[in-house]
């Protein structure tokens, strides 16, 4: 549009600007209209003052011309006199130019390009141009247009067929997406050909579309390319060319992989009703590792869809489009869709499952219409959202009356939080109906738990009418008014340029009320410079009360944390308020307590508990964007707290923000002389003691200058379930400048005492805290199964990004038992995958640099006093731990170096064995850890035992003895305290299972089996009942039922095949053929 218009332009009024200079010699003409044939001319407020002179070579110059308002309106069909085509008028051979014409300096301030309802207007023209017998030369050096900065240079011979050629460049650096777009033009009046090659830049910010000539980086990449040739004829006879090439996808989400190669060619002509044939093919496009396929024909008659086959399929996802053919002459279109995205995660990161679909949309000079049918199965969404299922249907259109019927169906929407946790399932109903003009809209939500019971209710009837939407709300409630109910209507309004607006809202809830008077919210709106609208901020207010308000019960009713009903007397508050934020926010804000107490369950007495909240005042005042903030909370004897605090916000586009450079003045006074009430919200800690804080603040947010103390007295933490056990506690922190001094902190253990200090710093956007701790044989842990003893330095070191410890700590004594044998658990390189899994937890931040752990040295007199060491107990150990060993890097890339000793027993099969050597050798990442394990028994005149070797994953057990004997003996005195040759026909069924268990190295499966399954098989069994008398078993499992079977003994005669097949859950047949041949029935049973 504005590359044909800017050519109208220059060719138009170079001959008008010709003949009204040679006027403007007789007369004092202001403005002249010219009709163009298919088009209209209108120059009006022409500057008198043209400063025209006569070059001694005869040429006519203008220093200076000017036009206040130029009108180039294209004439309608209806209006364009047709010319039959044996009549049409060639070109003329030249123009006639009676003096060449230079025109110095040309400006209008505004062209008016008008095009059927389409109004465009250019301003601030600066142009210049120069004319003659053999040639014109039209430039513009700069306009403003709604698509951007403009300049443009023509040259055209005056000569038919007039051959001519020139660029246009066009600069827009505002918006979203900033681009400066550059056409080439060759042709003549018959032909014109226009070319344009370009690059997208997604590494400059902002994203950024250049001509290719300027890229960075010229290559192939992220080019698009277009060519046309469009014939000036009365049949416009035209080619396009669209080339999308090398489109890199990461553009569209950096997730995704690939790239897109899409081509676009469309031939016909341009006349109302000519004929447009157009392809669409996607090339060697990939996706995701997956080739993008997208290929399509289409036909347009004048502006109607006649004909469409469009396919587009990435892996097993698919698309397919068509349009259903029309009864010729009924000007309407039906586009039929069809959708099967089987693996949305193919199409988008951050989504998974399926949906399939399928739909019409007929188009026709009223509007549209439209008909579909959704339907999804385990959907996973972006921010943690996921989707059991869901069923859309209905039908829409754009006529007012048209009927509006639209159902929509969700089955399990929950979200998961940061920690991996899923929100509770909720299911919910959408409903619309009745048409535009006139509608219904119902929303149902209920919970997929039918314990939870967090049902809601919403209706409204509504209204579209001249781009204005209205609403009277006539239901919002839980599902049986108990929690909340709406008291009355209230209106809702939507308006595109005022936005949303609520008025006269009344909720009651537990015998209290919401009153909301109005509510007025208008989204911010982005520079348009098509429309040359200017960007505008968000603009919101707000007017309301809260009477007596029950916030703890409707809190506990969005997200139920307990079972258990609240009591009655839970916190109820009262608040009025009056907001406004357009340019700057102003207004005031006021809560108090009305009754009631915050209430806290308590597991552990099963019961709730108060806080003791008294007093709950809160006063914020904003007076053109300075906030001012006073607030307090008494509590029993425990609470005293005064906060008052001012600032500055600063209003922009989506709201509000406290700039880092915002100045701040801030009070905190803190009186909590009693701990204990934080017990009542983290049931595990049972904190105690008293704490003083006395702190102000200055300066700026980004580096605040503090003043004030911190006093603590008293202090105790305990935590019973991990047996941490602190008290004797005092705290002394001063605060100055950008830094919190921590001059001591000291807490006692059940025996021995620690004591620190460190420094916190705030500087810029990063908070920083070094500290230093001295441990003097301190019991940190006190439990039963787990206390210990320690002396030594640590320094900490802690940051947003990380937590830093270092240093040497003494392990004295103490003791830790072994958990019993935990569940079997997947290798780490092994991952599920299911619409159900979980988010990956986070990388750990905790980091140790050179921390020494020092468990002191080996026992050397036994027995020692287990009292006196660190033991080690449990899964068979009893022993003392000795040695050094030294950690570095983070806690789930851990490195370990050094030697830990195991002096003591362990236990197997009833035996207790004497761990003579028993070292764990440390080197590298854990749990890479060598062995070299000896532990022994005394049988008789014989030592024997198990020698472990090699490493932690891949331990090397063999069988010892002093003196050395066979193997058999070695396990028999091992497991039975005699040797083979003593052993019972019933000790040897024991043995069997010791010496497979004893070679399988503790593995969760079998030697046996191992065997079995490396040869294909199911079982492999040795069974003996003497020292001669062994047979060896295999099984292999047909189907659930039937089992076939071999038996063949090693020195008898015994050879058996089998069969046995489960007839019911308790009666089995089995078969025997062989040495042995028998048909038996087994009827099985249990006892609980």
């Amino acid at each position: 549009m504005l590359l044909i218009s800017m050519l109208c332009l220059s060719l138009i009024i170079t001959p008008q600007m010709v003949w009204a200079a040679n006027v403007l010699l007789m007369t004092s003409l202001k403005e002249f209209e010219s009709d163009l044939g298919n088009a209209t001319l209108k120059v009006e407020g022409i500057d008198s003052n043209m400063r025209l002179g006569v070059t001694p070579k005869g040429e006519l110059t203008v220093s200076h011309f000017r036009a206040r308002q130029i009108t180039l309106r294209f004439k309608p069909a209806t209006e364009v006199t047709p010319t039959p085509k044996a009549g049409q008028t060639p070109l003329p051979a030249h123009i006639h130019i009676p003096l060449p014409f230079h025109l110095l300096s040309g400006q209008i301030d505004s062209l008016t390009i008008i095009q059927g309802a389409s109004t465009s207007n250019i301003t601030q023209i600066q142009f210049d141009l120069d004319a003659d017998n053999q040639a014109m030369q039209f430039r513009i050096a700069e306009a403003h247009s709604p698509w951007g900065k403009v300049s443009t240079h023509f040259q055209m011979q005056n000569a038919a067929p007039f051959a001519l050629n020139g660029w246009m460049d066009v600069q827009q650096a505002q918006g979203g997406t900033p681009y400066h777009l550059r056409t080439e033009l060759h042709g003549d009046l018959t032909r014109l050909e226009i070319a344009a090659n370009h690059h997208y830049q997604p590494q400059a910010r902002p994203f950024a579309i250049v001509p290719a000539g300027e890229a960075t980086n010229a290559q192939v990449e992220d080019m698009l390319q277009i060519s046309a040739s469009i014939s000036l004829d009365e049949i416009r006879q035209s080619h396009l060319l669209v080339h999308l090439q090398q489109l890199q996808a990461k553009h569209i989400h950096p997730q995704l992989a690939g790239h897109m190669d899409l081509k676009i060619i469309a031939d016909g002509s341009l006349t109302e009703q000519g004929q447009i044939l157009a392809t669409i093919d996607a090339g060697d496009s990939r996706l995701q590792g997956q080739p993008l396929i997208v290929r399509g024909t289409a036909s347009l008659q004048g502006s109607q869809l006649t004909t469409m086959d469009l396919l587009a399929q990435l892996d097993k996802n698919t698309l397919t489009v068509k349009v259903d053919p029309e009864p010729s002459g009924n000007n309407r279109s039906t586009l039929v869709w069809q959708a099967d995205l089987a693996n949305l995660a193919q199409l988008m990161p951050g989504f998974a499952g399926r949906v399939k679909g399928a739909g019409r949309v007929q188009q026709s000079p009223d509007g549209f219409a439209a008909t579909y049918q959704l339907a999804g199965q385990q959907l996973q969404l972006p921010q943690g959202l996921s989707l059991s299922a869901f069923e859309a249907q209905g039908q829409a259109a754009s006529q007012s009356q048209s009927s509006l019927e639209n159902h929509i169906k969700l089955r399990g929407l929950s979200q998961q939080n940061a920690r991996g946790i899923d929100s509770p399932p909720i299911d919910a109903e959408l409903d619309l109906s009745g048409s535009l003009a006139k509608h219904h809209f119902a929303l149902k939500i209920n919970d997929a738990d039918p314990l939870l019971q967090r049902n809601l209710l919403l209706a409204l009837d509504g209204s579209w009418q001249e781009n204005t939407w209205q609403a009277q709300l006539t239901q919002l409630q839980d599902a049986n008014g108990k929690v909340f109910q709406l008291a009355q209507s209230a209106s809702l309004k939507w308006q595109n340029e005022q936005g949303l607006q609520l008025q006269n809202l009344v909720v009651n809830a537990l015998a209290g009320q919401l009153q909301l008077d109005q509510l007025h919210y208008r989204p911010a709106r982005a520079a348009n410079p098509l429309t040359q609208q200017l960007a505008e901020k968000v603009q919101f207010s707000s007017q309301g009360a809260l009477k007596a308000f029950p916030l703890q019960a409707v809190m506990a009713w969005l997200a139920p944390a307990q079972p258990e009903a609240l009591p009655s007397d839970h916190l109820r508050v009262s608040a009025q308020w009056q907001l406004a934020l357009d340019e700057q926010l102003n207004g005031t804000l006021h809560l108090e307590r009305a009754s009631g107490d915050w209430q806290v369950y308590d597991s552990s007495q099963a019961q709730w508990q108060g806080l003791g909240i008294q007093s709950l005042l809160a006063d914020i005042q904003a007076q053109n964007n300075r906030v001012s903030v006073q607030s307090s909370v008494r509590a029993d004897t425990a609470i005293d707290l005064q906060l008052t605090g001012n600032t500055v916000v600063t209003p922009i586009q989506s709201g509000i923000v406290i700039q880092r450079s915002a100045p701040i003045s801030a009070q905190l006074k803190a009186n909590l002389s009693k701990l204990d009430w934080l017990a009542k919200l983290m049931p595990e800690l049972q904190p105690a003691g008293q704490l003083l804080i006395d702190a102000q603040a200055s300066g700026v947010i980004a580096q605040p200058q503090l003043q004030g103390s911190i006093q603590g007295q008293a202090l105790a933490i305990q935590i019973p379930s991990q047996g941490l056990w602190l008290e004797q506690g005092s705290l002394n922190a001063k605060l100055a400048g950008d830094q919190v001094n921590i001059e001591h902190i000291h807490f006692a253990g059940k025996s021995g005492e620690l004591n620190g200090n460190g420094l916190l710093t705030f500087r810029e956007d990063r908070w920083q805290l070094d500290a230093a701790m001295q441990l003097n044989n301190l019991q940190a842990l006190s439990r039963v199964d787990r206390w210990v003893q320690l002396s030594g330095n640590t320094q900490l070191s802690m940051n947003s990004e990380q937590t830093t410890l270092s240093g040497k700590l003494k392990i004295h004594k103490g003791l830790f038992e072994l958990p019993k044998a935990d569940k079997p658990k997947l290798d780490e390189d092994v991952v599920i995958e299911s619409p159900q899994a979980s988010q990956a937890e986070p990388t750990s931040k905790l980091v140790f640099n050179d921390f020494a752990l020092d468990f002191g040295d080996k026992p050397l007199v036994l027995p020692f006093k287990e009292s006196e060491q660190f033991m080690l107990r449990g899964q068979g150990l009893n022993g003392a731990l000795s040695g050094n060993m030294q950690l570095n890097g983070m806690l789930d890339e851990l490195t370990a170096a050094g030697t830990l000793e195991i002096t003591g027993t362990y236990i197997a099969y009833g035996q207790s064995l004497n761990i003579e050597t028993g070292r764990l050798i440390f080197s590298g990442k854990l749990p890479n850890i060598g062995l070299d394990v000896l532990a022994t028994r005394q049988v008789e005149s014989t030592k024997v035992g198990i020698q472990i070797n090699g490493s932690l994953q891949t331990p090397q057990l063999k069988l010892v003895s002093t003196p050395d004997t066979s193997n058999e003996n070695k396990i028999s005195l091992l497991v039975l305290g005699q040797p083979m040759s003593q052993v019972g026909s019933s000790d040897m069924a024991l043995l069997s299972v010791a010496a497979g268990a004893l070679l399988s190295q503790g593995d969760s499966v079998s030697l046996q089996t191992k065997i079995a399954q490396a040869v294909g098989l199911d079982s492999i069994d040795v069974r003996g009942t003497g020292p001669t008398n062994y047979a060896v078993s295999v099984g292999k499992r047909i189907n659930r039922n039937l089992v076939v079977g071999y038996e063949k003994s090693i020195v008898g005669l015994l050879n058996v095949g089998k069969l046995t097949y489960q007839l019911t859950k308790r009666i089995s047949i089995e078969t025997r053929t062989g040495s042995d041949n028998a048909l038996d029935i087994f009827y099985g049973f249990s006892f609980d």
